[in-house]
C-alpha cells in the first residue's frame, strides 16, 4: 500500500471516529475506539457499543478516544497469540515513524495475551481465552496521524491466523447501539492481569480491579526480592505500626538471617526511610502498603503465575551421574491416545483421519451415498502424560545458607508444585535435627506456610538428613521417589562415628537399596566430597557457581525428565 493510500484511508478511518462509529476493515476485521459486542444468536453481525470508550473500560483512561479497538474475526480455534504479537511487530518495524508505538499495543487470542513486546505470559484466564475464541483483539494507543497503521495490522492479523491453518471469518454487518441498549455488553471476563502500557492513571483507592501497573510492578519486584508475597505485607505493616527497627530486624532474623538485607531494599526503592535505629515509611511505601492490604489476593495469584514459569535455562557447572542396580523409570516420548470426545469437551486436536475413517465406515453401514461427518463419528487426539514424580527436597538449613542461597531452596519447592504435577515434600536438616517441614502434598498453602518456617542456623548434620529423608520417604510409601540434595557445605555433624565425613557416606550407601533416584546440587569448593557421595548413591552430581533460582530450577527439571 502506497503512503498516499495509506494517508486517506487513514483520514478516512478519522472521520468515522469522530463521529462516535466503527468500521469494518477488509471483511474480517471491525475497528472502532469503543468497545464491541456479539451476540451469539447472529455471530456474523458485530455491534459497537458507541457509549462505552474503549480506553475507558479496558485501562480506566481518562481521556476518551486515545485507544483504537481492532477484532479479527476467524473460526473457533486457539490461534497462537506469540506468533500474532511477532507479526503485529513487524509492521511497526517496517517504517521507522512509527517504531516508538509497538510498546503502546496489546494483543489478546484464546491462548493468551499482553503488551506485543513485552512476556506475552499474560491474558490467560480461562473466562479471557474463551471469549477471543472466535477472534483475535488487539487494542492500540494511536491518534488520527496513526490510523495508516490499522490496515497494515489487520493485514498481518490475518495473514499470520491463516499461516497457522485456521480460516478467517467474514463480518457481514456493522451495527451501533448507545450504552444501555440491547446490545450493551457484560465485560466482566475480559477483565484480566497485564502488562500493558495502555493503563491509565490509577483509581481512587478502593476502586476497581488491579489496573495500577506502576504499583503492580513495584509489589512483585518486592515480593521477588523477599521471596514471597507475605513477607513483604508483614514488613510494610511492621514499619506501619512500629517503627523502632530493633524489633523489626529481630522479627526478620527469626525468619531469615539477613534483615539488614531487607531493610536496604526498601530504603533503595524509596519504601522506607531510616534513622538511626528509627524507621518509617515513605509516602510511596504507605501507598504499597495500601495496595498490598486492597489486592493481597490478586498480587499473590499474579506471583504465582510468576513463579510457575519455567525459567532461562541455567547450566552448571559441572554434571557426573553414577548408575547402580537399583531400577529406576526412565522418561521416554510422550505418547498419544484416540478417543471419543466426553460431555461438553472442547473440541480441539481432532485426529481428521480416524474421524474421516468413521464417517466413511457409517456411509457405508447406512447403504452408501454422500459421506458427511456427525458428533458421533468425531475422534479427538489426547496427550498421554508421563508419570508424577515425588519430588523430596533435602534441604541444608546450617547458618551458611542464610540468604539468597535458603531463599532460593524455597523458590524452587514453590516453583515445582506449581509447574508441576507432582507431589513435593520439603525436609529441613540443622543443627543436630532433621525435620519435615513440608509433607509430600500439591497444597500451595502448605508449601508456603512450611518453608516459611525454615530458618537457617547451626551446623550441617548431613548424615541425620539423609537417613530421616529416607524413612520420611518409606514411611510415606511413595511411588517415584526422587530425593534433591540442596547444600553449600559438607557435613560438619556426624551421626555413628566421630567423622561426619564418613558417616554421610555410610548414609549415602542406604539409597539405592531403597531404589529412591538422588540427585546432588552443590557448590565447587566441596566437589571432592560430593563426587564421592553422590557416586556412593549411585546418583547425580550438579556443580554450580552459586545456589540460585535459575540453577536449582533447571536441575530439578532435568531430574524429574529422567525420573518421570
Amino acid at each position: 500500500m502506497r503512503f498516499e493510500q495509506a494517508e486517506l484511508l487513514g483520514n478516512y478511518l478519522a472521520a468515522i471516529f469522530h463521529g462516535d462509529n466503527g468500521a469494518r476493515v477488509g471483511e474480517t476485521a471491525v475497528v472502532s475506539r469503543k468497545i464491541h459486542a456479539v451476540d451469539p444468536r447472529a455471530p456474523e453481525d458485530i455491534r459497537v457499543i458507541t457509549g462505552a470508550d474503549a480506553g475507558e473500560v479496558f485501562y480506566r483512561r481518562r481521556t476518551p478516544g486515545e485507544v483504537v479497538h481492532m477484532d479479527v474475526f476467524h473460526e473457533v480455534a486457539e490461534v497462537n497469540h506469540c506468533l500474532v504479537a511477532k507479526a503485529i511487530r513487524g509492521v511497526f518495524e517496517e517504517d521507522p515513524r512509527w517504531r516508538g508505538l509497538s510498546d503502546y499495543v496489546d494483543v489478546q487470542t484464546a491462548t493468551g495475551g499482553g503488551r506485543i513486546t513485552g512476556s506475552l505470559s499474560y491474558g490467560d484466564k480461562q473466562s479471557l481465552r474463551r471469549a477471543h475464541l472466535n477472534h483475535v483483539h488487539v487494542a492500540a494507543l494511536l491518534g488520527d496521524s496513526d490510523l495508516p497503521l490499522v490496515f497494515s495490522i489487520v493485514a498481518a492479523v490475518e495473514s499470520e491466523v491463516q499461516a497457522q491453518g485456521y480460516e478467517i471469518r467474514r463480518v457481514e454487518r456493522v451495527l451501533h447501539e448507545r450504552r444501555g441498549g440491547r446490545g450493551r455488553a457484560d465485560m466482566s471476563p475480559y477483565q484480566s492481569f497485564s502488562d500493558s502500557m495502555l493503563q491509565g492513571e490509577a483509581p481512587p483507592q478502593g476502586e476497581g480491579p488491579l489496573e495500577q501497573q506502576s504499583d503492580l510492578q513495584k509489589a512483585m519486584e518486592l515480593s521477588d526480592d523477599l521471596g514471597s508475597v507475605e513477607e513483604v505485607s508483614e514488613v510494610l505493616e511492621y514499619l506501619a505500626e512500629d517503627s523502632d527497627l530493633h524489633h523489626l530486624m529481630t522479627s526478620l532474623a527469626r525468619k531469615n538471617a539477613n534483615p539488614s538485607e531487607i531493610i536496604d531494599i526498601l530504603v533503595n526503592k524509596g519504601l522506607a526511610r531510616r534513622d538511626g535505629w528509627r524507621a518509617t515509611l515513605t509516602p510511596e511505601g504507605w501507598r504499597l502498603r495500601n495496595f498490598f492490604r486492597l489486592h493481597r489476593r490478586e498480587i499473590e495469584m499474579h506471583f504465582r503465575r510468576l513463579i510457575r514459569r519455567i525459567p532461562a535455562i541455567a547450566t552448571p557447572k559441572d554434571k557426573t551421574t553414577y548408575s547402580t542396580n537399583a531400577s529406576r523409570k526412565c522418561g521416554g516420548k510422550v505418547k498419544r491416545k484416540l478417543a471419543p470426545p466426553e460431555k461438553d469437551e472442547w473440541l480441539s486436536n481432532i485426529a481428521i483421519p480416524e474421524t474421516v475413517l468413521n464417517a466413511c465406515r457409517r456411509a457405508f453401514a447406512s447403504g452408501g451415498g454422500a459421506v458427511g461427518i456427525s458428533a458421533e463419528d468425531i475422534v479427538l487426539e489426547k496427550r498421554l502424560r508421563s508419570n508424577p514424580v515425588d519430588v523430596c527436597l533435602l534441604i541444608d538449613a546450617s547458618a551458611s545458607m542464610a540468604g539468597r542461597r535458603i531463599q532460593a531452596a524455597k523458590y524452587l519447592a514453590r516453583h515445582l508444585l506449581l509447574a508441576t504435577r507432582d507431589k513435593v515434600a520439603v525436609v529441613v536438616f540443622q543443627e543436630s535435627s532433621v525435620k519435615v517441614h513440608v509433607p509430600y502434598t500439591r497444597a500451595y498453602q502448605r508449601i508456603e506456610s512450611g518453608v516459611l518456617r525454615i530458618q537457617p542456623l547451626g551446623l550441617t548434620p548431613l548424615a541425620e538428613g539423609i537417613i530421616g529423608c529416607l524413612d520420611y520417604i518409606k514411611a510415606s510409601r511413595v511411588k517415584n521417589p526422587l530425593m534433591l540434595l540442596i547444600t553449600d557445605g559438607i557435613p560438619t555433624v556426624p551421626k555413628w562415628t566421630l567423622n561426619p565425613i564418613d558417616d554421610a557416606l555410610q548414609a549415602a550407601e542406604s539409597i539405592p537399596a531403597m531404589k529412591v533416584r538422588f540427585g546432588c546440587v552443590g557448590l565447587e569448593p566441596n566437589k571432592s566430597f560430593l563426587d564421592s557421595l553422590a557416586r556412593k548413591a549411585g546418583g547425580t552430581l550438579y556443580i554450580v557457581d552459586e545456589l540460585d533460582r535459575e540453577a536449582l530450577a533447571t536441575i530439578a527439571h532435568r531430574e524429574r525428565s529422567t525420573a518421570s
